[in-house]
């Protein structure tokens, strides 16, 4: 792999299309060792575009530029590197004279990863980038890694929303400021089987979100304000396909340089995948809300004086069954 640079770009949006659970081969594997075995990225031609991997060296980057501990130690224990793939478009260019000549413009398509050693291999890039990337890297490190993809159970997202609608701490330093977005799928709304709900005052609130919780409905994405290590405050979207945005709206993002606004970044989608591996270790009795949240929910839309003519059975039967009270 080539050498690192010495400063920190990137391309794009702060979107995080693919997360993954690493599992090494070997107890003497260690990272670096694996991604010197990445092939290099160099530059090619028309006819044989280039495409590899170039280092990342985000500690050095953070200990040179940086003040902030946490944000260091995010850095040192990140092993970064990037998948460069070039792409050439044909021109033909035509002078004053009549002559002709075809001409090539080349573009790097970029995909950025983010491995906490041994746990979480965090992708950032267009998804469908993310998706040829990993295929290139998996073909590279399929006899030393296995790469398991992480997605948000639908309900892991009604368990934050039901945490913030109870006033809770999500535990491992993210605290929710307030959740303002949502993107629904099912099939009881007349308009069509998806519709996001933007700018909400407070989701908990909000009668299409309740109706679809109480209707058993997929809430796909949840997107608010949240509080990292009461640091860092944040404008992020979660979605169940494992996407997590990271806005550039809120100050801490707007306002930072790259170096930082990628660590900002890694330290929040880290606690996020860490709460939600601690989710799925639960109790059902803590794993899913009880069903005084639901008949709660569904008296907030009486006092909203939103119709309610569907019955709660369906949606109380499911998480009595998943909470193990039957």
């Amino acid at each position: 792999m080539s050498e690192p640079e010495d400063r920190f770009e990137y391309e794009g949006r702060l979107v995080f299309n693919g997360t993954f659970k690493t599992d090494i081969f070997g107890p003497d594997l260690n990272p670096e060792r694996v991604i010197e075995d990445l092939p290099e990225y160099g530059q090619g031609s028309p006819q044989q575009p280039g495409y590899g991997f170039t280092n990342i060296d985000l500690e050095e980057l953070a200990v040179s530029n940086l003040q902030n501990n946490g944000l260091i130690d995010i850095a040192e224990n990140t092993v970064s590197f990037r998948y460069i793939q070039e792409e050439f478009q044909e021109q033909e260019i035509v002078d004053i004279e009549g002559n002709s000549e075809i001409r090539y413009s080349r573009r790097l398509q970029s995909v950025d990863f983010y491995w906490i050693f041994p746990e979480f291999l965090f992708v950032r890039g267009a998804k469908s980038e993310v998706n040829e990337a990993v295929d290139k890297l998996n073909v590279v490190l399929e006899r030393s890694i296995e790469l398991s993809k992480l997605d948000f159970e639908p309900d892991f997202l009604i368990w934050i929303i039901y945490k913030h609608y109870n006033g809770e701490d999500l535990n491992t330093g993210i605290n929710i400021n307030r959740l303002t977005d949502a993107k629904i799928q099912g099939s009881h709304d007349v308009f069509g089987s998806t519709r996001r709900i933007s700018d909400s005052t407070d989701l908990v609130r909000s009668p299409p979100v309740i109706t679809a919780i109480l209707q058993n409905e997929d809430i796909v994405t949840i997107g608010g304000e949240f509080l990292i290590h009461n640091e860092y405050q944040l404008s992020v979207d979660i979605s169940t396909d494992g996407r997590t945005h990271i806005k550039a709206q809120s100050d801490d993002i707007r306002e930072a340089n790259s170096l930082k606004r990628i660590l900002i970044s890694i330290l929040f989608v880290k606690n996020i995948y860490e709460i939600y591996t601690y989710w799925l270790e639960l109790d059902p009795s803590e794993k899913y809300p009880p069903i005084d949240f639901f008949e709660e929910l569904y008296q907030s839309l009486k006092d909203q004086g939103i119709s309610t003519s569907f019955a709660l059975d369906s949606i109380i039967d499911e998480y009595t069954a998943k909470r193990g009270e039957q």
